[in-house]
């Protein structure tokens, strides 16, 4: 018989790979976030984290977002980020111009480097955010992303702490995909996701273009963030939106939703 001490292995340096018992413990429970941050934090003295899951079916979602205090900071600005500065973040720009099915990688984006005012002033100089790094997983049509955010109080993030993070993006690319599908499983997902779906069922008689329009409508995306999206211009979404309202007989986004819902 042999016995064998396992505290070295406890007490290791990485608060990733130290606490990785614990954080898949938490996997698909609410407590995942404040667990994910925690260990985060550690390892990076970050301010915020965030994660998002999208795809070339649908528009990213939100998966969690966590941050130091009590109130939902990270989780406003992350839905506000979705709604109107997704397409205006150089995270983003690179990854649509990579065509690649897989890719892994990582992009940090300093608050100066954010050519858009509202964007750099809303998401960063708002909340005392300065500093950004950025692991992104593409796997066919889906992608994990993953920011984490240093304040200016405390300073960019150091090599070790950018290192910290490199060395355990597959363990992380990996719980989050776990989190995301145990509370996601296949076949379900949020009921706005649902909804703009049942737009194809409910309202045959729209265009394509028509129907993009409105499942943006039903997601919760403004004008601006809809004509990102599609590469069309606001007055184009206006015009498509006056059109497949007129063909659905409705006038107004509360008699949309309601469409949707049934």
């Amino acid at each position: 018989m042999e016995t064998y001490i396992l505290e070295p292995a406890r007490a290791a340096a990485n608060p990733f790979n130290r606490c990785i018992g614990e954080l898949i413990a938490n996997v698909g429970l609410p407590s995942f976030e404040t667990s994910f941050f925690r260990v985060a934090r550690e390892a990076t003295a970050c301010e915020h984290v965030t994660a998002f899951v999208s795809s070339d079916r649908s528009l990213a979602r939100l998966l969690f977002a966590a941050n130091r205090g009590a109130k939902p900071v990270a989780r406003t600005i992350a839905d506000k980020y979705l709604k109107h500065y997704w397409n205006h973040d150089p995270a983003n720009l690179i990854c649509s111009g990579n065509a690649a099915p897989r890719y892994e990688l990582a992009v940090r984006v300093c608050s100066d480097d954010i050519g858009h005012d509202a964007y750099r002033s809303d998401c960063y100089s708002a909340v005392d955010l300065v500093d950004r790094l950025s692991i992104i997983r593409r796997r066919s049509e889906d992608t994990i992303r993953l920011n984490l955010y240093r304040s200016g109080q405390r300073g960019r993030f150091a090599s070790g702490e950018i290192d910290a993070v490199l060395e355990n993006a597959d363990l992380m690319f990996e719980l989050l995909a776990k989190h995301d599908a145990q509370r996601h499983p296949p076949g379900e997902t949020d009921t706005l996701g649902i909804a703009a779906r049942h737009l194809e069922h409910v309202a045959p008689q729209l265009t394509a273009r028509e129907r993009d329009v409105c499942r943006g409508i039903v997601q919760g995306r403004s004008s601006e963030a809809i004509a990102l999206t599609l590469g069309i211009s606001i007055n184009t979404v206006l015009t498509y939106r006056k059109r497949a309202y007129a063909r659905l007989g409705i006038s107004s986004h509360n008699e949309l939703m309601r469409l949707v819902m049934m």
